[in-house]
């Protein structure tokens, strides 16, 4: 048990019906998202082996609550965890996992300033969706209406459906 804290005390091992001795070797591995069985290799499927998928989550409660200051919002996030992890720490965690999920899909990058904001695109995203509505060829009614709509790029237009843009 060296370098191992059991945190919930209260969670059932096993239960034995007469008074016996009891042994335990478990193997325990670190990671994140679900763990199929049956991914397991061969060797670990012996006589007496049982295989547990893990369900566990050392945060127990998120909420978040947004203010409107005027000029901009703020964003207050309230998280309860288990006590194995610090709040701060499952939040950065949580941005991680995001930026890393996310960047599928589009390239992040931190601005250089060091400053946190808004994360920068990077070039990844297809140029023609950042070309200006005012450089298409359009007729002053449609680009005024688009205007109205404060679409400025075709990568805003692209994201309105058609019965949306009819209105």
């Amino acid at each position: 048990t060296q370098g191992i804290e059991i945190i919930n005390k209260d969670q059932p091992i096993a239960t034995l019906t007469n008074e016996r001795e009891f042994s335990l070797t478990a193997t325990v591995s670190v990671g994140r998202n679900v763990g199929i069985l049956s991914a397991l290799p061969t060797e670990l499927e012996k006589v007496g082996d049982i295989a547990v998928d893990s369900d566990f989550n050392p945060i127990k409660r998120v909420a978040f609550e947004i203010f409107d200051n005027g000029t901009n919002e703020t964003l207050e996030v309230f998280v309860k965890t288990n006590g194995t992890i610090e709040p701060l720490v499952a939040v950065t965690k949580a941005l991680e996992y995001f930026c890393e999920q996310i960047s599928v899909f589009v390239s992040l990058r931190v601005p250089s300033n060091g400053k946190t904001g808004d994360a920068l695109l990077d070039s990844n995203i297809d140029p023609i969706l950042l070309k200006p509505i005012d450089d298409l060829e359009l007729t002053v009614r449609s680009s005024n209406c688009l205007r109205a709509e404060n679409i400025k790029y075709l990568g805003d237009l692209v994201q309105y459906s058609e019965s949306q843009l009819m209105k």
